[in-house]
C-alpha cells in the first residue's frame, strides 16, 4: 500500500462509522499464487476481493470508531501494511456502491435500503413470462 497518506475526499469519510454488513460472507481465494479475500453478500449478490492487508483494516472498522480513529490507530500499529488516506477513500466508495457497509448514520443506512430494495426489484422484474409458443416448444405434450 504505497499511495500518498494524504487525500482531499478524506473529510468526507472520516467521520463515518461503519463496518461490513453482517450478511457480508468472507471466503478466501487463491488468484495467481496471491491469496485474495472474497467478500460476498448473499442479500443483493454483490461481491468483492480485496487483498489480505485490506481485509485486515476492513475488520478493524467498527461502529464505535470513526474511519479516523481507526485508521490511526491501524496506522499506529501495522505502519508497513497501513492503507493511504487515498486508498481508504476509495475502498469505501467501491464497498459502499456494492452496498456492502453498514453506516451508523441513519441516512446512509436508509439509502442502502433503498439501494438493495431497487436492486432487488429489478431482478424480479427482469424475470418475464414466457410465451404460450415458448412453453409449446418446451413441453409438446401440451398442445392437445
Amino acid at each position: 500500500m504505497s499511495a500518498s497518506f494524504f487525500n482531499d475526499s478524506w473529510y468526507k469519510v472520516s467521520e463515518l462509522r461503519i463496518s461490513l454488513l453482517a450478511s457480508v460472507v468472507v471466503q478466501e481465494q487463491i488468484f495467481r499464487t496471491k491469496k485474495w479475500i472474497v467478500l460476498k453478500d448473499s442479500s443483493n449478490e454483490a461481491f468483492f476481493r480485496v487483498s489480505v492487508e485490506t481485509f485486515q483494516f476492513l475488520q478493524a472498522l467498527n461502529l464505535e470508531q470513526t474511519v479516523q480513529e481507526t485508521w490511526e490507530s491501524y496506522v499506529d500499529r501495522f505502519p508497513r501494511q497501513a492503507p493511504s488516506r487515498e486508498e481508504v477513500v476509495a475502498l469505501i466508495t467501491q464497498l459502499h456502491s456494492s452496498n456492502l457497509l453498514y453506516f451508523k448514520n441513519d441516512a446512509n443506512a436508509k439509502e442502502i435500503s433503498r439501494r438493495v430494495e431497487a436492486a432487488r426489484r429489478v431482478r424480479v422484474h427482469s424475470i418475464r413470462r414466457p410465451t404460450r409458443e415458448e412453453v409449446l416448444a418446451i413441453f409438446p405434450a401440451l398442445k392437445e
